[in-house]
């Protein structure tokens, strides 16, 4: 028996324990391919709100324009701040 076997055998029984079960195993979350489990000795578990499922993907027109968009203000903010720092620089000179 390897680990992930010993492992889900163990989890099995506590879900199974007697009186109560010592265990739960927990919904399955979006994005996720692996069983959750979380302990019971302090009450259920609270709910994990499932991840929010992207309604439409962006193109990769539509990132190539964010991007540019993207760029094209970090060139203005370096432009200003280069401006700034000659006027700043002239109090020194």
């Amino acid at each position: 028996m390897d680990l992930v076997e010993a492992a889900g055998a163990c989890l099995t029984r506590l879900m199974k324990w007697q009186p109560e079960p010592l265990v739960t195993r927990m919904a399955l979350q979006v994005g996720y391919k692996e069983v959750r489990y979380a302990h019971l000795l302090s009450g259920e578990p609270p709910a994990v709100p499932a991840a929010p499922v992207p309604a439409v993907r962006e193109t990769r027109d539509d990132t190539v324009a964010r991007l540019q968009a993207t760029v094209e203000r970090l060139e203005a903010e370096v432009a200003d701040l280069r401006r700034q720092f000659a006027e700043f620089k002239k109090q020194f000179d």
